[in-house]
């Protein structure tokens, strides 16, 4: 086996803040994108939250073990929320892809809000109010906004917003086939520097991997599918908590969404077009699907760089 050193390799961040190298078998089906362009990236993962002071910690330690790869990286790629690894890659002379969990519908809500100043005018917090400059007709309440899209929201998101000045580009998990419009849009805002590359979820084809995800289940794998095989076809309704702030969502209007979801009437439509969005995004992931393709262009963008 070839010495990892060769390999092109990712490093992560762990629990026990201890970098471990991947080599390329991490890839596994990707491989053809090796034959693409011998690409090394090193992606430091955010896998809890973290403060700002003691991720600014790992400023220095980052970057000397970066120095002293070989080969050097031709760029890094991070969690949006490690702001330190900007620096990192501008004292390297390389660029800074920022990967981003939420979608370019989500991203362009608060880019349109924050730019536009648009609060400055919204008297109370539960005034409704049209974001400006999005595709289509949104209307939100202060409460119903991020913490990132309100003023004066933090020292984390001032580090954020000087990382994101030096930040070439993005990740989005997402795929263009969701939210056509608003990518369009988020583009244009980035430069054309935006690259969907989701739903990242479909890459994991191992089952096992996909329930020992999080925190040890209270119940077997087994004991779940049970359950479901005993129920009725749009017999019951999945719930994801996600990273969209259950908090902000009150009780009435979950019950209300579930009740709308479970009637047969407009519960039928909704049910069509997610199994239709389903084949979507599973497409978007296999060879020349939209996600794949975009990674294709990610890789022929970082190499440029290099000319």
């Amino acid at each position: 086996m070839q010495s990892v050193s060769h390999q092109p390799f990712l490093v992560l961040w762990n629990l026990d803040s201890e970098f471990s190298l991947l080599n390329s078998n991490f890839l596994e089906k990707k491989q053809d994108y090796l034959k693409i362009a011998r690409i090394l990236t090193c992606f430091l993962h955010w896998v809890r939250p973290l403060s700002s002071l003691s991720t600014s910690r790992l400023l220095e330690p980052v970057q000397r073990l970066l120095e002293e790869l070989k080969p050097r990286p031709n760029c890094i790629i991070s969690d949006m929320c490690l702001p330190y690894t900007a620096q990192v890659a501008k004292k390297l002379g390389v660029p800074r892809i920022a990967f981003n969990g939420f979608c370019c519908f989500s991203m362009l809500c608060v880019h349109c809000v924050y730019s536009s100043g648009i609060l400055e005018s919204v008297k109370a917090k539960s005034e409704y109010f049209v974001i400006p400059g999005l595709p289509h007709h949104i209307e939100l309440t202060k409460e119903q906004l991020p913490e990132a899209a309100l003023p004066n929201a933090g020292a984390i998101h001032v580090q954020l917003e000087e990382a994101e000045k030096l930040t070439y580009g993005i990740l989005i998990n997402s795929f263009e086939e969701l939210e056509a419009a608003c990518v369009r849009e988020y583009k244009k805002v980035k430069r054309d520097k935006v690259w969907c590359i989701g739903p990242v979820s479909l890459y994991n084809k191992n089952s096992l991997d996909k329930v020992q995800r999080g925190n040890k289940a209270s119940i077997e794998e087994s004991e779940c599918f049970k359950w479901l095989d005993s129920k009725q076809p749009g017999g019951y309704c999945e719930m994801g908590k996600g990273r969209a702030g259950w908090s902000l969502v009150k009780r009435e209007a979950v019950a209300r969404a579930i009740e709308r979801l479970m009637d047969e009437g407009e519960a039928e439509e909704r049910r069509k077009r997610a199994k239709e969005f389903s084949i979507m995004a599973k497409n978007s992931m296999e060879e020349d699907g939209s996600s794949y393709l975009n990674m294709e262009l990610l890789i022929q963008d970082i190499l440029q760089q290099k000319c």
